[in-house]
């Protein structure tokens, strides 16, 4: 077939430059759904381009074996003859935009998917030049007439759909229409509001969706990012003429995606100017995602050319998010209840278990009850572009309020375990900072992002590939970081204490283990274990927590001492000693601690109820 298509004329073809007198009247197409249209009288120009595109469409038919060479002639000659016509509406006829359809539907044969395959790993530009002709072509059609008309050429490969129109919406594809399958049953669409073209005489438009080409494009995507994109639809191009003075996200379009194995879309469009790319490359200028579901993502874009949706590969496929969402949701769920908990028997027991490391635990439990809640009803409502990047800023501003309450209490411990005789409590100012420090971190991250990367089409929170992710797990990991050295400190204090030293090394693993096991779910380690970083705080410091239970059997002996004056007559003098012979068993009782609770539990200096309430505080550090 080469041999074949060097016998046509070569450009630039004589007879584009010989050019007559062109007569511009024109005539009536009774192909046009019976709505009038004007195309040029066919003359010497335009039977040339007529016998150059029927002679390619019957040389790439499929029995013909095309070759990668004759794609990329064909596509050259194409570029040459949508290149000519441009400047020269008397090359056109009312009959050859359905030629230039099957021709072009030719070289987008399946059959031919192996040599563009090749020719697009020689770095070739044939096909992107194809892409191009197509629509500078479909633009001078549409421009050579002056009055309403609709045109659809509709094949095997690719749908065109052009035409005029005056004062009315602009929704293509025409479902109205009998149509190729593969885009009738599909929900590809593009849409423009008439309001964006009032007041103009009459719009023409042109479009093309291709069925096949979407893994035959370049893949080099304009960003800044490293990560890989893949085209997952079919490439969609649109223009419109004359082009609204001010296009501000006019042009909206409606993707299937191809694979629900992808995430993260990025409406893009070929850009074929960009220097150092002779294919072309994709770009997300001027572009933002409406919509995005498993199945579809709508786009808005403020300028018209071939457009698509890059996703990244790879997702957690829906037969696996759903047991993975339902163990999230009890997680989570059971770690409100604990936390509830938590803060209700710290609220019963209050004027027994108050300090300043209890102020920071409810605090820490409030934080992570309102994250979890708002994380279960919100982290999947990405329906709605706006509500799901307000979620993920709150979120975002939650988690790292939790992180900063986990090193408030570090800060606390380490603070108990160093400075034995500190009087002063530093609670007034490192509760505010916990408060504040999240806000900043949030507010520059969202400026400087521009809000980009709160958000994408699978979950209302920050992306991994806008590096914004970063902005949370940085700061986590300097908590964890710290909290782990306090806890190294820590240990090492009770190890070394005097009340220790005497201790068999059983005696002291076990003292050790259990002072770990207090502080550990605040320290911003227990992150790892999910949701349920809930349930071990309420078990470690509400049921493990040896002053807890003390101030619970101290409220249960006043409760039933109530209920005994309510029931029974007492003298007035009995009273007294009864309470004065409860508040005697409540205080030998909570002289009886173990070693372990010796070297966690403060003891009252000097009336300070500050570490009266520590668990940590040690009278031996007193010597160091």
């Amino acid at each position: 077939m080469a041999r074949n298509l060097l016998r046509l004329p070569r450009p630039p073809y004589p007879a584009f430059i010989v050019v007559g007198q062109v007569d511009h009247r024109f005539c009536r197409d009774s192909e046009a759904d019976g709505k009038s249209s004007n195309l040029v009288k066919e003359n010497s120009t335009a039977t040339v381009v007529n016998t150059i595109l029927e002679d390619l469409n019957v040389l790439t038919r499929k029995s013909n074996n095309v070759t990668s060479g004759d794609l990329v002639t064909s596509s050259n000659i194409l570029t040459d003859i949508a290149g000519h016509v441009a400047g020269n509406t008397d090359a056109l006829s009312s009959s050859q935009i359905e030629i230039f359809g099957s021709l072009c539907n030719n070289l987008l044969d399946d059959s031919n998917g192996r040599n563009w395959e090749q020719l697009k790993q020689k770095d070739s530009s044939s096909l992107t030049s194809l892409v191009k002709a197509v629509t500078d072509y479909s633009k001078s059609f549409t421009n050579a007439l002056n009055s309403e008309f609709s045109k659809t050429i509709q094949k095997q490969n690719l749908v065109i759909q052009l035409g005029k129109i005056q004062s009315t919406d602009i929704v293509i594809p025409d479902r109205t229409k009998a149509l190729e399958s593969w885009i009738l049953d599909s929900i590809n669409q593009i849409s423009m509001n008439r309001k964006y073209f009032d007041g103009l005489p009459i719009t023409g438009y042109s479009s093309v969706f291709y069925r096949n080409i979407s893994k035959l494009l370049p893949e080099s995507l304009k960003s800044h990012t490293s990560y890989k994109y893949d085209v997952n639809s079919i490439i969609a191009d649109f223009s419109v003429e004359p082009t609204p003075t001010k296009m501000e996200y006019h042009v909206e379009v409606k993707f299937q995606h191809i694979s629900e194995d992808y995430s993260n879309p990025f409406c893009g469009f070929l850009d074929f100017n960009m220097p150092g790319y002779p294919n072309g490359v994709w770009s997300t200028v001027g572009s933002r995602v409406v919509e995005s579901t498993y199945t579809y993502t709508i786009c808005e874009y403020n300028h018209t050319t071939n457009f698509a949706i890059l996703m990244s590969p790879g997702k957690t496929p829906r037969s696996h998010s759903f047991p993975l969402s339902v163990i999230s949701a009890v997680g989570c769920s059971i770690s409100i209840l604990c936390l509830t908990v938590t803060i209700i028997i710290h609220y019963i027991l209050w004027r027994h278990v108050r300090s300043d490391r209890s102020k920071i635990l409810i605090n820490l439990c409030v934080a992570l009850i309102t994250s979890y809640i708002l994380f279960l009803a919100g982290v999947t409502k990405t329906s709605n572009k706006v509500v799901c990047t307000a979620i993920a800023i709150t979120l975002h501003y939650l988690f790292l309020l939790d992180f900063a309450l986990m090193l408030a209490e570090g800060i606390q411990v380490a603070i108990m375990v160093v400075i034995i005789f500190r009087t002063k409590s530093i609670l007034q100012w490192l509760l505010p900072l916990c408060y504040i420090i999240p806000a900043v971190i949030v507010s520059i991250s969202a400026g400087v992002t521009k809000l980009e990367g709160y958000g994408n089409s699978q979950f209302c929170w920050l992306t991994i590939e806008s590096k914004l992710i970063w902005a949370f797990v940085a700061p986590a990991l300097f908590v964890v970081v710290t909290n782990i050295i306090i806890l190294i400190i820590m240990i090492y204090k009770i190890m070394t204490t005097r009340g220790l030293a005497a201790k068999t090394l059983k005696e002291k693993s076990k003292a050790g283990i259990k002072s770990i096991c207090v502080i550990f779910p605040l320290f911003g380690i227990t992150w790892i274990l999910g949701a349920f970083s809930g349930f071990f705080i309420c078990l470690f410091h509400c049921f493990l927590n040896k002053q807890v239970r003390q101030g619970y059997a101290h409220y249960q002996r006043r409760r039933k001492a109530s209920q005994l004056l309510e029931s029974k007559s007492f003298s007035s003098s009995d009273f007294p000693t009864r309470r004065t012979r409860d508040n005697t068993e409540y205080t030998t009782e909570n002289r009886q601690w173990s070693d372990e609770d010796e070297i966690l539990k403060g003891r009252n200096h000097h009336a300070n109820t500050f570490y009266t309430q520590s668990k940590f505080y040690n009278p031996t550090f007193a010597h160091y």
